[in-house]
């Protein structure tokens, strides 16, 4: 029910996704896509970010260039996100241009042709099973990306602060509802996700004799070449790396060069 600031409205539209989508991953996707649309009609993107411990990993995006966005914003060490993760509270960016915060991290959120940023946590309730402690197994923020600048109003700024109170309402029963031993496997996977963009990007260092930041750069050029993810051209890297021939990007000068 986009336009809407009242949390009400969206656990009806939430909560019939839970019932549509009862497999975590899937739900995620259609909370994500849904995310996307409750800004309209401004041009937004999104995505959901998890923390566990000191990981972090984009769960899923409502299209792949976010993955790219958060990753080098993990690779900053700061940013909206991060900060709505840290801080518990909403971390909104008006113009990348000209925003003094992040600067290194903003021009590359610029360079990809999006000006304006919210990062929001997405609040996850605290388990009550005896299993957990009385702590959820970690943190999650929905990350925003917009096209123009100064997307993110008040206005724009409570309908998601209401989504992301029902989204994290019904992602905490969800997980609560699923088998434990499946939840804690979905989790793992998703920190070891990080893992493996770490293993790729030394894969390519290896190969094309350059430094982190240019290999990274390398993966991300790829991703959005090819349209996938990252993390899913990083576990193609790793399956072909074991093989005598193995296959990464190359970037044009460094395929001359070679």
């Amino acid at each position: 029910m986009a336009g809407s600031t009242d949390p009400q409205d969206y656990t009806s539209d939430i909560y019939d996704l839970m019932l549509a989508h009862q497999g975590v991953q899937e739900f995620l996707d259609a909370v994500v896509r849904l995310s996307a649309t409750i800004m309209a009609p401004a041009d937004v993107v999104s995505g959901i970010t998890y923390r566990n411990g000191r990981r972090m990993v984009t769960l899923v995006s409502s299209v792949p260039e976010v993955d790219v966005l958060d990753e080098l914003q993990y690779d900053a060490g700061d940013g909206p996100c991060l900060t709505a993760l840290n801080t518990g509270t909403t971390a909104v960016v008006d113009d990348a241009d000209v925003d003094q915060r992040w600067r290194g991290y903003l021009r590359s959120v610029a360079d990809h042709g999006y000006l304006s940023m919210m990062g929001m946590p997405l609040p996850l309730r605290a388990r009550n099973d005896g299993r957990g402690g009385g702590r959820s197994a970690g943190a999650a923020s929905i990350n925003f990306y917009g096209a123009d600048r100064a997307v993110f109003t008040p206005e724009r700024q409570r309908i998601a602060e209401a989504f992301a109170a029902s989204a994290g309402a019904a992602l905490s029963l969800i997980v609560k509802v699923n088998d434990t031993s499946e939840q804690n496997a979905h989790m793992v996977a998703a920190t070891e996700t990080r893992s493996a963009i770490d293993v790729a990007v030394g894969i390519i260092m290896a190969q094309n004799r350059c430094s982190q930041q240019e290999a990274f750069r390398i993966l991300r050029s790829s991703s959005n070449n090819q349209n996938v993810k990252v993390h899913t051209l990083a576990q193609l890297i790793l399956e072909r790396a074991s093989n005598p021939a193995p296959a990464v990007p190359h970037t044009e000068n460094t395929a001359q060069n070679h």
